[in-house]
């Protein structure tokens, strides 16, 4: 390397170290020249030996099939059969990639996962304490912490929730605290969240419907209360951007009326001040036989756990439309729980909700079943996990087809008349419980039917069928008018007792003309006005008594009955009142006397 110029050096000794630069940086341009030169011969040398390759390879085999390999469909020329079947490996394999991720990736490889399930937990499905015994209603996982929450309450009117608190390693119970909310609403989903001091909390129904509120549960407090739509079924996307609620027509019947679900922004939720985002509208028969017990989300995918026998996943998009459903074998379930996997009644597996995990950076839903005192939390979708095989749906029906088959609006019969005929050597409330589905029926009844209202005359009206379970209507009431002019009423429910509430004289003629066996005590009188001759149960201290009494009843819903008697073809018409009580015992007759003015 040449010397640098100092300021202390002479001109002669500048001149010097002057050319003894130039000579070298000539040498450093001549050096790098020559590497130039020996890369290009290397080149060369390596295109030239390629190419004696390739006229070996060619003149190896001089066919003209050969000649034609090179050249494939859409007419490239390659220099020769390698470099062709190179090219095209290269441009197949990635291809396939492509395939395969988009396979992978596709819905029905998706949903053909959820067949491989893994048990997560498993506790109890009762606890017995509250009000009577607390089953389990819905379960929910804190992945990050290891832990699950289940929510457990007495079935009925109560307001015993209570939310208890596992391990979710070893299914130890941590703690339990009482949910703040009123009488009758059930915790079907659990979605819960951290405040900014690190406390979990979740967002819980405090009615039935209409009212939700923030409960810490670490504090045990109820920080917030605040009016949203929606109903008590309720879950979370996986993105943690949705609070999902049940939707219904109406709130008063919330079991037989859901019909969609509301995606309400989460944040605004947890901040008391609910964004409806889209509301997800669906056929309610459609989707609710089997029973609806749980929702989640899982990014544009919407997942219903359902049934009381057996357990069912069906899955949504967010227009409402049915993607796929799916339910697993009994005995299969059972034995991956460790449960009894026996043919029979103990087969019965109740589907309690489902909600999501998240493992490795992929979301799987997890189902939350009741079977067998067992309350258990099972993953689906990882292939590595036991595949479990499908099993036939027990529960639900073709609603299309049943609304095809049965109209809504059964008013007429196929000429006109009343849909539903009953004669008089027939039972008019047997002949009710024939009608096959939901709708309202046009009827005609003769007075001289079994179970027809009192007074012998004929009756049209029509049957409104609210519920129908198992083949038979379950929930209906009845509205009919008689030929004398009589406006009628009844309701039945299966659930009540006694199912059939009696018929009602609710308007129309004064009084209903009564045969000569009316008997004004019985439960079978309902209110109303009834005209009568006979004695059955008549009063006794009557005075100047007459032949003709007029009646008039009324019940109260807590069971008490009035029923005041008047004498009106006697000159002093004398009033009498006799009173069942709550507890079912009569007062007795107490007259009333009037006197002229």
């Amino acid at each position: 390397m040449a010397d640098l110029i100092q300021k202390t050096d002479t001109l002669n000794q500048g001149r010097e170290k002057l050319n003894e630069a130039i000579k070298e940086a000539d040498k450093a341009k001549w050096d790098a020249g020559n590497a130039v030169n020996i890369a290009s011969q290397a080149l060369s040398k390596s295109e030239s030996t390629q190419s004696q390759l390739d006229t070996i390879v060619i003149e190896g085999d001089s066919s003209v099939e050969a000649a034609q390999a090179r050249v494939p469909v859409e007419g490239t020329a390659y220099r020769t059969l390698k470099e062709r079947l190179d090219t095209e490996y290269e441009t197949i394999t990635e291809k396939m990639e492509a395939d395969r991720a988009l396979v992978d990736n596709s819905r029905d490889i998706y949903f053909s996962k959820l067949d491989y399930q893994e048990l997560l937990a498993k506790s109890v499905t009762t606890i017995h304490d509250g009000a009577g015994s607390r089953f389990s209603q819905s379960a929910v996982i804190d992945y990050a912490n290891r832990k699950y929450y289940i929510a457990r309450q007495t079935t009925g009117e109560y307001n015993d929730q209570r939310l208890y608190e596992y391990d979710l390693l070893t299914n130890i119970l941590i703690r339990s605290k009482d949910i703040p909310t009123a009488n009758y609403v059930y915790i079907e989903g659990l979605v819960f969240f951290y405040n900014t001091q690190g406390q979990i909390c979740f967002i819980i129904p405090t009615e039935r419907f209409g009212k939700f509120g923030i409960f810490n549960y670490e504090t045990g407090i109820l920080e917030k209360e605040f009016a949203m739509e929606g109903s008590f079924k309720v879950g979370v996307d996986n993105n943690r951007k949705f609070f999902l609620c049940s939707k219904h027509s109406n709130y008063e019947d919330l079991n037989n009326t859901m019909n969609g679900i509301l995606l309400y922004d989460l944040d605004s939720v947890i901040a008391g001040t609910p964004l409806l985002v889209k509301t997800v509208n669906f056929f309610h028969n459609d989707l609710y036989r089997p029973k609806i017990q749980g929702l989640t989300m899982i990014d544009d995918l919407i997942f219903l756990g359902r049934g009381v026998q057996s357990n069912l996943v069906t899955v949504i998009d967010t227009n409402g439309n049915t993607l796929y459903s799916v339910t697993h074998d009994k005995a299969e379930t059972l034995s991956l729980i460790g449960g009894n996997p026996a043919p029979g009644d103990a087969q019965q597996i109740e589907s309690e909700g489902i909600t999501w995990v998240k493992e490795n950076g992929i979301t799987y839903p997890v189902i939350f079943i009741a079977t067998q005192g067992l309350a258990c939390l099972i993953k689906l979708g990882d292939t590595s996990k036991q595949k479990i095989k499908k099993g036939i749906m027990q529960e639900g029906s073709n609603a299309i087809a049943e609304i095809a088959s049965n109209p809504v609006f059964n008013l007429v019969g196929s000429i006109g008349n009343a849909y539903l005929r009953v004669e008089s050597s027939q039972d008019l409330y047997g002949r009710i419980l024939e009608l096959p589905g939901n709708g309202l029926y046009t009827l005609f009844a003769s007075g001289s039917a079994t179970n027809a209202p009192v007074g012998g005359a004929s009756i049209r009206g029509t049957v409104q069928v609210d519920r129908f379970i198992n083949g038979v209507p379950d929930i209906l009431s009845i509205i009919a008018q008689d030929f004398r002019g009589s406006v009628w009423s009844n309701y039945y429910d299966a659930n009540a007792s006694p199912k059939w509430r009696g018929w009602s004289h609710i308007g129309g003629h004064s009084a209903q003309i009564s045969g000569s066996t009316f008997n004004p005590l019985s439960d079978a009188i309902g209110p109303g006005k009834y005209e009568t001759q006979s004695g059955v149960n008549a009063p006794t201290n009557t005075g100047k008594f007459g032949t003709i009494r007029e009646y008039s009843i009324d019940v109260g819903a807590s069971g008490r009955k009035q029923v005041i008697c008047i004498n009106n073809d006697t000159d002093n018409s004398d009033t009498f009142i006799n009173t069942r009580k709550t507890d079912g015992t009569w007062t007795g007759w107490k007259k009333f006397t009037l006197t002229s003015v």
